[in-house]
């Protein structure tokens, strides 16, 4: 998945492997190494999905699992990510894209659940 920052304009690019690792490089003009996202998700992830938040630079990772079918959340500030938190467990998606994220409009804060 990609999502660009609203303010910078950089691209954030973010992927799962076969294992339970998630990945991610930076576009800002070239691209960053390729670095991993500090993840307790535990299980390989099905699907990724990310939505940047519409006045900053932050940009929400939602992630649903293959054995657990766990919802996960992230946030990327601009240049870190923030601790990765459980949304739901058991979810019973199937199909894709399984798991959706989006910014709350008053408030700003991050939202996924299963899709």
């Amino acid at each position: 998945n990609i999502a660009y920052e609203q303010q910078s304009g950089d691209a954030l690019v973010v992927w799962g492997e076969s294992s339970a690792d998630l990945r991610y490089r930076v576009w800002s003009g070239s691209w960053s190494g390729e670095q991993p996202i500090a993840s307790p998700v535990g299980d390989i992830p099905r699907w990724t999905a990310v939505a940047p938040d519409p006045t900053t630079d932050r940009i929400a990772l939602g992630v649903s699992t293959f054995g657990n079918r766990d919802i996960w959340l992230a946030v990327w500030d601009g240049s870190a990510w923030g601790s990765i938190a459980a949304v739901s467990t058991g979810s019973p998606v199937d199909v894709f894209p399984g798991v959706a994220v989006a910014f709350e409009g008053s408030s700003g804060e991050a939202l996924a659940r299963a899709a």
